[in-house]
């Protein structure tokens, strides 16, 4: 016959899987919906009324005894008919009025869960220390400690819920609580938990049933992360130390059982505004993002936050969830926020993975941070390596915002024109607003003119023409040419000694700059940013910019037969178009299932997967990372010729 612990361990609704492996899906996105919740919600509460009935009442009079039971049974009444602040009133004057005696622990007890009721779980956990600090000896002792292991539980403390648990089992006082406590260890363990959050608890609990636990609670845990090795080894020793023979059984079962019931899934938090202003973006992104793992099922549980725009509520979120044991992180849409979470990631030594984000310096603020965009610095550097190697070009011009994008994007280009060998021949910035951008090209064909003699030339001979022309209309006119200042009238003489000019502007800029650009005879090629990616814009300003090259975040081509699939049957399962977002949602899934289907399910395994990983074909576009460089390093690059946009790197 099957002993108590090896019916627990082998239960259906230990290791109960859905179907598929999934724990979530595009109908509905709902965190924390495991099994062991459920159990634990039913367990805990009844350990403490089955059990919390006044004590020891000899120690006072009669008179307080009777008005203590009195006082007690009603304060139980209005709990058990959810009256909560009645039953916290009156436990609030029985403890405030009762002093000195045994049998206010009981009333400690109660409200300690009545304020738990009340989600007061502060003030319960110091009702709770004060029964443990005052009544040592008190039967209820571990009846507090079970209390306080299923807040650290519900707070998603699970290394602390261990700890008050041990503690009930190393003190043998009340062998049903000693059991359950091993019983939701057991639990616990088995829904997933850090080995270093047991290894924390080794040298606390030093006696040797404590230890047995642990020990078997860590070959569990390497189990659940593939380290069957280590599993093994720690098998061994907890056979050589002469255990119970309960745990010769439960470890001999343990170690018999297939990895696929035992394997953990990988627990991700994800931080992203689904409400506010930005609520529309984030919901899209997500809406990819479980599409992917609906289309692929895959050992993994999400724990979504909506930090609904806000950076102090992300932190919050992120907080809360690393108390929670999540062992992977992906958040936010906009860059400061990522960086503020993903040094706090850092912090607790997390992978963090930045979705959107294209600031520069992200990555660096931990070991295990990645952007999966490409950050700005990769962007202007491949934009420029692009048009210097493939196009040939080596004579460049600037103009760019003057603001912190600006800067950035356009330091990384002519950084490395720079070191390839190339020239700058002139740099113009304009500030939010500008609608006339006629004085910085003026100023970029005058840097033209002292860089290149044959440009200087070209006016000169020009200017000579219109001096002649005007002397011959009006032969006094003195005319005297003044070289390397043009008029308005001088911009009809075009300009060839610019092979290239850096347009890193914003979308609403381009039927601004494209025509001033057309009418001031600068003949290079147009380069540009992300903000070009807009094809009504594109053929609009066809005629000005023919040729032009520039870098975009993730692309799919309208007509490409994988994208016409994947848009039919994204909208099959979600009633609606996949938007540039959804893409970048449903590639990022798509890249950690196959992480986990690799066998890697570990934040640190996933880690390693991800510096090995060479260019990985999205969706939308590749994905490419190195031990020494956490931004994805491919960059797509687009050109729009022929009034035809396509992809042209990688």
């Amino acid at each position: 016959m099957l002993t108590l612990m090896q019916r627990i361990v082998t239960h259906p609704l230990l290791n109960r899987r859905k179907s598929s492996d999934s724990t979530l899906a595009v109908e509905n996105i709902t965190p924390e919906h495991s099994i062991l919740t459920k159990i634990l919600s039913r367990l805990f509460p009844v350990v403490l009324f089955v059990l919390i009935l006044p004590h020891n009442l000899q120690a006072v009079s009669t008179d307080q005894v009777s008005t203590f039971r009195s006082g007690f049974d009603r304060a139980l009444a209005f709990y058990h008919n959810e009256q909560y602040d009645q039953a916290r009133s009156v436990l609030m004057s029985l403890t405030a009025t009762t002093r000195g005696n045994a049998h206010i622990t009981s009333a400690y007890l109660l409200l300690a869960a009545v304020l738990e009721k009340k989600d007061d779980f502060k003030a319960a956990e110091r009702y709770l220390q004060i029964l443990l600090r005052n009544f040592p000896h008190s039967r209820y002792v571990d009846h507090a400690y079970f209390a306080l292991a299923r807040h650290a539980y519900k707070n998603g403390q699970f290394g602390e819920a261990l700890d008050h648990l041990l503690t009930i089992i190393e003190r043998g006082k009340n062998t049903s609580l000693s059991t359950l406590s091993e019983t939701i260890g057991c639990k616990i363990v088995a829904s997933g938990i850090e080995s270093s959050e047991l290894e924390k608890l080794v040298p606390v609990h030093t006696a040797k049933l404590a230890q047995h636990w642990l020990t078997f609670w860590m070959i569990r845990c390497h189990l659940g992360f593939g380290r069957n090795a280590e599993a093994e080894a720690l098998a061994e020793e907890l056979m050589a130390a002469k255990p119970d023979q309960r745990f010769v059984r439960l470890t001999q079962q343990l170690l018999n059982r297939p990895a696929s019931h035992l394997t953990y899934p990988l627990r991700i938090g994800i931080i992203m505004p689904l409400s506010g202003y930005a609520g529309a973006d984030g919901r899209e992104f997500l809406r990819g993002f479980a599409y992917a793992l609906k289309q692929q099922p895959a050992k993994i549980e999400l724990y979504i936050r909506d930090s609904k725009g806000n950076l102090n509520e992300a932190i919050k979120n992120m907080q809360e969830l690393l108390r929670r044991n999540v062992m992977f992180f992906i958040g936010e849409m906009y860059g400061s926020t990522s960086a503020s979470l993903a040094a706090l990631a850092a912090s607790a030594d997390r992978p963090f993975l930045v979705p959107l984000a294209t600031d520069n310096g992200i990555a660096s603020l931990g070991h295990d941070v990645f952007q999966m965009n490409n950050d700005l610095e990769t962007r202007g550097s491949a934009l420029a390596k692009y048009a210097y190697e493939q196009l040939g070009l080596r004579s460049f011009a600037t103009l760019a915002p003057a603001d912190e994008y600006g800067q950035a994007v356009t330091d990384a280009f002519t950084n490395t024109i720079d070191a390839l060998g190339g020239t700058i021949v002139a740099q113009q910035w304009y500030y939010a607003g500008a609608l006339d951008f006629k004085r910085q090209f003026f100023a970029i064909r005058q840097s033209a003119l002292r860089f290149s003699p044959r440009d200087s030339l070209a006016v000169a001979i020009y200017q000579d023409s219109l001096a002649r022309a005007a002397r011959l209309e009006q032969p006094e006119l003195d005319y005297t040419y003044k070289p390397h200042r043009e008029t308005v009238e001088d911009f009809e003489v075009p300009i060839r000694s610019i092979d290239g000019i850096f347009f890193p502007i914003y979308e609403e800029e381009i039927n601004l700059i494209a025509p001033q650009f057309a009418l001031a005879h600068i003949e290079a090629i147009p380069l540009g940013g992300e903000g070009w990616l807009t094809e009504k814009a594109l053929h609009t300003q066809r005629r000005y910019i023919e040729s032009l090259a520039f870098f975009a975040g993730k692309f799919v081509s309208e007509t490409s037969m994988d994208y016409i699939q994947f848009k039919n049957r994204y909208r099959n399962v979600t009633n609606s178009s996949p938007g540039i977002l959804a893409i970048y949602g449903y590639d990022l899934m798509r890249l950690l299932i196959s992480a986990v289907q690799a066998g890697n399910i570990s934040g640190e395994d996933i880690v390693t997967y991800f510096e090995k990983m060479k260019n990985y074909l999205g969706l939308g576009g590749i994905y490419s990372f190195s031990n020494d460089n956490h931004v994805n390093s491919a960059v797509n690059i687009l050109q729009y010729r022929d009034g035809t946009l396509s992809q042209v790197v990688p």
